[in-house]
């Protein structure tokens, strides 16, 4: 079985406010199931779509002057099913960073770190009664906006082609998931 993964880079400059991570926002821009949604933009979450119960809890503000964003979507798979995904996301994030600029990128939980600069956000969750997944992961590209009490890193201080970069990382997230397919697929139950 093959899993068709669209992809849809957006070329405007988009804020991500929270409201982008929803079943419709992505069907409208790719008309698919399971979909990744690039751009670049702003982020600054407004409360009423902050989706985190810690971050909501503690009052964290989360935004950043320009960050490289990732809305992902997954139809008919569970929500521990997509916080594993995201996992693989993050994992393959910090791989390719790590290929790409020859550095040592941390990963803890769905967090990157530079040294003990946060590179990343992201969370996943879940829509229509549980019945699809989303994630929204995104890496800082200037430190610029990023709240004072949060050390941060950057894609600006690395040298990594943006452009280069996204589209390695949605091959590796597809062609990872297609063989997680296959590999189900050819075995017989016990």
């Amino acid at each position: 079985m093959t899993m068709t993964i669209h992809w849809v880079d957006l070329h405007d400059d988009l804020t991500y406010d929270g409201s982008q991570l929803s079943h419709e926002w992505v069907l409208r821009h790719t008309g698919s199931d399971h979909a990744i949604v690039t751009f670049e933009g702003p982020c600054c979450v407004d409360k009423r779509f902050m989706v985190d119960f810690e971050d909501l809890k503690n009052g964290c503000r989360i935004q950043s002057d320009r960050m490289l964003h990732f809305v992902i979507k997954h139809k008919g798979f569970p929500l521990p099913f997509i916080v594993l995904a995201q996992r693989l996301f993050m994992t393959m994030i910090k791989e390719l960073l790590e290929d790409f600029a020859n550095l040592s990128v941390a990963r803890r939980g769905d967090d990157l770190f530079i040294k003990e600069g946060k590179l990343s956000i992201s969370v996943a969750t879940a829509a229509e009664n549980n019945s699809v997944g989303l994630i929204h992961a995104a890496l800082n590209t200037t430190r610029e906006g990023t709240p004072p009490e949060v050390r941060t890193a950057s894609l600006s201080d690395l040298p990594v082609d943006v452009n280069i970069f996204k589209k390695r990382l949605v091959e590796m997230y597809t062609h990872e998931f297609n063989d997680i397919f296959h590999a189900a697929g050819k075995v017989r139950h016990v």
